[in-house]
């Protein structure tokens, strides 16, 4: 890691954070789906 170059590091650095957010924001979309299509269901059984 010594021998890269400021330009890598901080490549290698926005890479590793744009993954990381890459991540997360799968993982919310996936949640915010799931809840609402319990959200519809739950509205058909409420009538």
């Amino acid at each position: 890691m010594n021998r890269l170059k400021l330009g890598a590091k901080l490549l290698l650095g926005f890479g590793c954070i744009a993954a990381i957010a890459l991540i997360v924001g799968a993982i919310s979309y996936f949640g915010a789906s799931t809840n609402a299509r319990t959200i519809a269901v739950l509205a058909v059984f409420a009538r």
